[in-house]
């Protein structure tokens, strides 16, 4: 098998999803949160698709003490090469 930077981008992409459970809540500034894995695989699936780079900080990450909840805040930039 060629890895390719697709086939690359592809399997971060699915272990990225694959760490959190099946029900996170998505908070973002001004949006209903959303509950489920629908908002990452959608958000990075467009961002392969069209060729993106997204590139993310965490400035804050906070975990409860029991492990079951957490909020990452932080700032993102992301471009699309693709040309519609």
């Amino acid at each position: 098998m060629t890895l390719t930077t697709k086939s690359l981008k592809a399997t971060i992409w699915r272990l990225f999803v694959a760490s959190y459970n099946d029900k996170p809540l998505w908070i973002a500034p001004k949006e209903t949160p959303v509950g489920g894995l629908n908002v990452p695989r959608g958000t990075l699936g467009f961002i392969i698709k069209n060729r993106g780079n997204l590139t993310h900080t965490f400035d804050q990450l906070i975990v409860s003490d029991d492990g079951l909840e957490g909020v990452m805040i932080g700032t993102y930039d992301l471009i699309i090469q693709k040309s519609w």
